[in-house]
């Protein structure tokens, strides 16, 4: 084994060992930090015990962010603001809050043991915690930001000095800074200590990582030309409208980085095959090389490409396999470029009528191929969004949910792998219409289609069924691990506050689950979720229920 290898694998024991050791603390850890619990719910008013969990509980958070151990983190973190809300209110805490807490309790319970590494492939919350650091001395506003947002994957850290977010800016950047603008009213200040701050960290965050945003009561208009000429990119009003906070927080910073493009390449000469898989995988791109003697509509349906390079002259005929895979509806709309070493316009007729959207001539030089690809391949993906997306939520639509189920029950039968459907129906929505308009309807929408994108894999399939109702498909997913993926994406909505002028609700929503059978045809495989949901809101809606035939 040559020397780096041996690093890797040296530090890959070291993180290994790490993270056995702090799973092993944890355990022990969790038995002292009940007994405190038990000891302040048996009298509310000894803050030191709650004190004394909470001063157990940092040590945890940061140890299980630095090793990637995000559930744990998750579930210490959301413990934290719990804990801090009492801790300043300095009031006994509610029935709705103590099952809040024992419900991140029994998360790390269940996930002390857990001494694998993360997964990518796991089905559970995916994404990693986005920091935003909060200059305010308002304690209230700053531990509600903190707690609405963290169900969305941000984690918040408030600073109440400006020289206490200076030091930290110079050990790390945020992915945010939030300024509230009282602040600088309080203390007779101007921008320009802000301005001064953010001058001496440009040279470490030349990629302008950190994005600016003011809240402020009036949003007078001198305010705001000082804040953009600060270089803020939003703007907020108080009361803040948490929907909207998180709709700027995602826009700022994407969920999801864009999907690599696919390229499926068919080719009568591997060598040359060969050369554009290499230059396109070297730009970012995923390329794979088929073989036309094989199943290519099978390979194509599992590769799931956004483009095909396809060879005019490739034997039996390049023109026949167009026409074969343009009579399949999976690649009806499929961007098809021909490759051809013969610059005949005759040829060029017979490629665009066969199905072909244009024709490459040979050789391809590199410095074209690339910027080719890409743009073509972006060009389809935003017409595709067009048609197949919900204006409102940007999920799938219903018809096009069905084709993309239809895609995933076919691999998974053909691959031999679990896949569950979920019908998901929010609760009383009509209610929230009536009573606070349709554009607050809207934005409760938006806000469960966020959360479902943000808490679910990029391979699961998630789409706006109707009005009010949802599905996902969770490919490799179990009954079981699913039930536990909706339960906790169900608890965590029901916690989001949505507004509409001085009100404050919250939402919940009911979920049917649906694991795919043999004899299942797709709409029978609907059909049970479908039931599964309805006796979901027969039981009394906010809970989940499971297809009666499991």
């Amino acid at each position: 084994m040559n020397k780096p290898s041996q690093k890797k694998e040296t530090l890959k024991y070291k993180l290994q060992n790490l993270r056995q050791k702090l799973l092993l603390n944890l355990s022990t850890d969790l038995k002292k930090i009940l007994s405190l619990w038990k000891t302040y719910i048996a009298n509310t008013s000894n803050l030191q015990a709650l004190e004394n969990i909470y001063q157990w509980l940092l040590p945890i958070i940061t140890q299980s962010s630095e090793l990637g151990l995000d559930k744990i983190c998750y579930a210490a973190h959301n413990l934290e603001i719990h804990l801090k809300i009492l801790l300043r209110k300095k009031v006994s805490p509610t029935h709705l809050q103590i099952s809040q807490i024992a419900y991140f309790f029994q998360t790390l319970f269940q996930n002390r043991g857990d001494f694998s590494a993360p997964s990518s492939s796991s089905p559970t919350f995916q994404k990693q915690l986005n920091s935003i650091y909060l200059l305010s001395e308002d304690t209230l506003l700053g531990e509600e930001i903190s707690w609405q947002v963290s169900h969305f994957g941000y984690h918040t850290k408030i600073f109440q000095k400006i020289e206490n977010l200076e030091k930290e800016f110079l050990h790390s950047l945020p992915n945010f800074l939030i300024c509230d603008t009282l602040f600088f009213q309080k203390h007779n200040q101007s921008f320009l200590t802000l301005s001064q701050i953010l001058e001496k960290i440009k040279p470490i965050d030349s990629a302008k990582k950190t994005k600016l945003i003011f809240i402020d009561q009036n949003g007078n208009t001198q305010t705001r030309l000082e804040a953009v000429q600060l270089g803020a990119e939003a703007f907020l009003q108080k009361p803040l409208d948490y929907s909207e906070l998180v709709d700027v927080l995602d826009q700022l910073h994407p969920s999801h980085s864009p999907l690599k493009p696919r390229v499926a390449i068919l080719d009568n000469n591997l060598q040359v095959a060969t050369q554009y898989q290499q230059t396109l995988q070297e730009a970012g791109m995923l390329a794979q090389i088929l073989n036309p003697k094989e199943e290519i509509v099978e390979k194509l349906l599992e590769f799931q490409p956004d483009l095909i390079l396809l060879d005019m002259f490739l034997p039996p005929s390049g023109l026949d396999i167009a026409r074969m895979l343009r009579q399949h509806s999976a690649f009806v709309s499929l961007p098809l470029v021909f490759t051809s070493t013969q610059n005949d316009l005759e040829k060029q007729i017979l490629a665009l009528e066969a199905g072909g959207d244009y024709v490459l001539y040979k050789p391809i030089s590199p410095q074209y191929l690339v910027p080719f690809v890409r743009c073509r391949v972006e060009h389809n993906r935003r017409l595709r969004s067009l048609m197949l997306k919900d204006s409102l939520t940007g999920l799938f639509n219903h018809t096009a949910f069905h084709e993309q189920l239809a895609r995933e029950v076919s691999l998974a039968r053909r691959l031999k792998q679990p896949l569950t459907l979920a019908m998901l129906d929010l609760d009383y929505f009509k209610s929230i219409n009536d009573q606070y308009g349709h554009p607050t309807g809207d934005r409760v929408l938006k806000v469960l289609a966020r959360m479902l994108k943000q808490r679910l894999r990029k391979s699961d399939i998630v789409g706006r069924y109707g009005g009010e109702e949802f599905a996902v498909a969770l490919p490799q997913t179990s009954l079981e691990n699913a039930t536990k993926i909706f339960e906790e994406i169900r608890l965590a909505f029901s916690y989001v506050q949505h507004t509409y002028q001085s009100n404050i609700f919250q939402s919940t929503f009911s979920c049917g689950l649906a694991e795919l059978q043999n004899s299942h045809t797709i709409l029978e495989l609907c059909e049970a979720a479908d039931q599964a949901l309805y006796q979901a809101k027969r039981k009394g809606r906010n809970r989940i229920c499971l297809n009666p035939s499991k």
